[in-house]
């Protein structure tokens, strides 16, 4: 075992010193190069560009090709990571956080007005840890259902118009679901991409008890929600199975995902976030509107966002730290709601009549909802006393046996269940700074 350690750390040294004599100049111009690592979405040219007008003493440089975690970590601790990290997710952000990589810019945002009281309220979680701040959101959201009108109208469906249960959704969804005269194959289903755990919400659920100490998949809340959810599928059949979502892909229109799917005129309604309109809007004949998710006891719908980190390690720490101011000016909130790549982190640029009424989509009525949804909009659950990956990974398992009818819903929750409270354990037993308040709180119960 010592001696693969040894070769771990002798190739990661190496590639340290490969990374650190190939790395990009920091000079460019007279100004100073700080690094982003993001995706290479188009909107970012624009973004890049705000940023390098506001800030002419610095030069942006994004590093779409760097998002592999553990190499940002080893790059970061020896000292040649990025300066600004995007986190796509609460995982990521208390992975790093873990790793000890993340400044602290809990001062430095009381200063410059950038704190979490100006985002939206459920962002603000997504940027605190333990009572500190260390990131700032760059694009929040919610996931809404989008329907594609050309599919009601040849039904003879009504359009949503605001909040409607789960029985209202499933009659809208059997409707939408068309086939061709004399056929027996679908041409068009009523939805697809709902999330398991928004259904768990909706209907009362969570995925683990108050003090995060136990999963609680097995409650008959959650499993209510998953039966619900297989239900779309293989009692009402307006959400395709598996197999049929492999048909669809060798019929073609399948290769680029859901999105593009919802784009083919295939799907009534699909679930998704705001930025699908940087696709959709290239195609001018696809009729579009917007409501919000259905639901049993409680509305609910997951917050997404990306958040912008800063290298603790970096030197150039204190002049990243603008780019935090970047992301709370409104230029860049503009930038963001105008191009559709969700709302802007600023919660009062949604309240601009910019942003309810486009110029150039003047067909876009529907903005609203995205706004109003954000009341209802909840962080993905997280635990101390859990692997966010490995609980996300027997999840995710667990969910592909329901869809694939090697488990019925009731066997494969209860399951999930026990599998990550072991998982819990298992964590809670490799962490000594854990393990007492994890008695405190069980041993109470």
């Amino acid at each position: 075992m010592k001696q693969l350690f040894l070769a771990m750390f002798v190739v990661l040294a190496i590639l340290s010193v490969v990374a650190q004599v190939t790395k990009p100049s920091r000079e460019f111009a007279g100004r100073t190069r700080i690094i982003w690592t993001t995706d290479d979405n188009p909107a970012r040219q624009a973004q890049i560009s705000i940023f390098d007008q506001q800030f002419p003493h610095l030069k942006l440089t994004i590093d779409p090709a760097n998002n592999d975690m553990s190499k940002i970590i080893v790059q970061t601790m020896a000292g040649i990571g990025p300066d600004v990290i995007d986190c796509y997710n609460r995982m990521q952000l208390y992975t790093y956080y873990q790793a000890g990589i993340l400044e602290d810019i809990t001062d430095w945002a009381k200063e410059a007005g950038t704190t979490p009281d100006i985002c939206w309220e459920a962002a603000r979680e997504n940027m605190m840890i333990e009572g500190r701040q260390y990131g700032f959101p760059t694009n929040p959201g919610p996931w809404v259902i989008f329907y594609n009108k050309d599919i009601f109208d040849k039904a003879g469906v009504p359009y949503p118009s605001g909040d409607w249960t789960w029985d209202e959704f499933v009659d809208v969804a059997k409707k939408l679901t068309l086939k061709e005269p004399g056929s027996r194959r679908n041409t068009t289903y009523g939805i697809m991409g709902y999330d398991i755990m928004e259904a768990i919400w909706q209907n009362g659920g969570s995925l683990y008890n108050k003090d995060g100490t136990r999963c609680v998949l097995d409650s008959p809340e959650a499993i209510e929600a998953a039966q619900w959810l297989m239900d779309l599928q293989f009692v009402h059949g307006c959400a395709p199975s598996p197999s049929e979502e492999e048909a669809m892909a060798a019929a073609g229109g399948w290769g680029q995902g859901i999105i593009t799917l919802f784009d083919a005129g295939r799907l009534g309604m699909i679930r998704y976030g705001r930025w699908g309109l940087i696709v959709w809007r290239k195609n001018p004949k696809l009729r579009i509107g917007v409501c919000p998710l259905p639901y049993k006891k409680q509305k609910a719908t997951t917050f997404v966002t990306r958040i912008s980190v800063l290298n603790k390690k970096s030197p150039y720490k204190r002049e990243a730290f603008n780019f935090m101011k970047f992301l709370a000016s409104e230029d860049y909130g503009n930038q963001i709601n105008d191009s559709a790549d969700n709302l802007a982190p600023v919660k009062r640029l949604c309240y601009l009549d910019r942003f309810l009424h486009n110029p150039q989509y003047p067909q876009e009525d529907y903005n609203e909802v995205f706004r109003d949804e954000m009341a209802c909009a909840r962080s993905v659950e997280l635990s101390k006393f859990s692997n966010p990956f490995v609980v996300d990974r027997i999840f995710r398992r667990y969910i592909d046996l329901m869809r694939n009818k090697e488990m019925t819903p009731v066997d494969a929750m209860t399951a999930a269940a026990k599998e990550i409270n072991e998982s819990i354990e298992e964590h809670v037993a490799k962490f000594p700074e854990l393990q007492a308040e994890y008695r405190r709180l069980t041993e109470a119960r």
